[in-house]
């Protein structure tokens, strides 16, 4: 719920929100504190309320992404093919094509939203090159020193890419009680190094290794929401009741921090809406488990289209830059063998279905998930890749086509 009152907005923002769940709302933590960035604030708001009216894009705006995954152990990597199944579902859920839309209530069906973008995989670096919109890192740290470490190589990282140009996606271990957090707009002309959205390895795609109730993959729908100047549901002071989001359709509510491992039962309601509908837990802005996430609403859409006005324009003309990958996007099937598996020599031949040959990349990975060796533009069908400098353990070889990304293991024994 937004309480237009523009001292609520310079008071309750010097509090905001210290989580366990989300750390956005507290990041950066000098910037908070600067009057600059509170009257950015009411800026903010006053360019909503007067251009509600021109917010709307002809078409739907398209932001490219580049995922960095940063990692010291095994199951901190994910493999490309659960990297486009999160961009998939982020894809829906922003589209609001996500499969779970029948589990909103009928009372806030008329007020369910899309988000108004969509992303894709950027297909150029920032120098130009061709990319797969996904970086793999393997770091040495342990723990992340602050929470801005990864997103540098001097501190264990990998390096930003330029923000106004991509969303910068970073994926590593945190700690178990946070699950992510993301720079909002108004940090980006003060802190353009910082921002991105950083997600917890055991919150992103759909993994064995995940949190059980944050295996759904909404954690990054969550971060994206901040990214693009979404507050929590109940509001930016986890110590104040029935504080503000500064949207007019989401009720207003109370903070419970709890509730992100719970999935609730409408109606519900708090201390802060005690009548009515109840609170609205199942916006993707609130805290629950990921399978009771369901909607935006057409208030936050706005707030989040002014954003990108705002804000973040120069992003919108990077559309050309894109591999779109989600809802309408149409993913090539790939299949193969590997023989002989284990091999004794280090050498194997890759077999593909339908007798196809395609040209493509080919990482061997081995078993802490360090990229160990390469072979690019490989005509790959019936061909022997020599590996013979492998020794005897588990390897995983990952083939990236133009359209697909398959991984499979074999073994060496010498």
């Amino acid at each position: 719920m937004k309480i237009f009152i523009f001292f609520l907005i310079l008071t309750c923002y010097c509090n905001v929100l210290q989580a366990q769940t989300c750390a956005a709302a507290k990041y950066p933590e000098s910037y908070k504190t600067e009057k600059l960035f509170l009257e950015e604030e009411v800026r903010f708001e006053t360019f909503l309320e007067n251009n509600k009216n021109k917010i709307s894009f002809r078409a739907t705006p398209v932001i490219p992404v580049v995922f960095h995954i940063v990692y010291n152990t095994l199951d901190q990597d994910f493999t490309d093919a659960q990297v486009q199944q999160q961009l998939t579902i982020l894809n829906r859920d922003f589209a609001r094509k996500n499969p779970d839309t029948s589990k909103t209530p009928s009372v806030w069906k008329n007020i369910a939203s899309d988000g108004g973008v969509q992303f894709c995989l950027a297909k150029r670096d920032p120098f130009g090159n061709t990319t797969l919109g996904i970086i793999h890192t393997h770091t040495n740290a342990t723990e992340l020193a602050n929470i801005n470490s990864v997103k540098s190589s001097s501190t264990g990282g990998d390096d930003i890419w330029n923000a106004k140009h991509y969303l910068n996606i970073w994926v590593t271990y945190i700690d178990q009680n946070t699950f992510g957090y993301a720079a909002f707009p108004t940090d980006l002309a003060t802190y353009p190094q910082f921002d991105g959205v950083v997600i917890n390895s055991k919150a992103f795609s759909i993994s064995d290794f995940n949190f059980v109730y944050k295996n759904g993959a909404r954690t990054l729908t969550h971060e994206v929401g901040h990214w693009l100047n979404l507050f929590h549901t109940f509001g930016t002071d986890v110590s104040v009741n029935c504080s503000t989001d500064f949207v007019d359709d989401t009720p207003t509510q109370q903070p419970d921090p709890k509730n992100a491992i719970h999935c609730l039962n409408f109606p519900k309601f708090d201390d802060c809406t005690f009548s009515g509908n109840g609170v609205m837990f199942m916006n993707y802005m609130n805290y629950v488990a990921d399978s009771c996430y369901n909607l935006f609403t057409k208030g936050q859409r706005d707030r989040m289209m002014a954003a990108l006005q705002m804000y973040r324009s120069d992003i919108l003309n990077q559309e050309t830059f894109c591999n779109l990958t989600g809802v309408n996007s149409v993913t090539q099937v790939l299949n193969f063998t590997i023989f002989p598996n284990p091999t004794s020599s280090g050498n194997i031949s890759i077999e593909f279905e339908n007798n196809s040959a395609p040209i493509a990349d080919v990482f061997i990975f081995d078993n802490l998930g360090r990229m160990i060796q390469k072979k690019l533009e490989a005509r790959l069908q019936n061909a022997l890749l020599n590996f013979s400098n492998l020794n005897t353990g588990f390897y995983i070889v990952r083939v990236t086509t133009e359209n697909a990304v398959v991984c499979k293991s074999f073994m060496v024994i010498k």
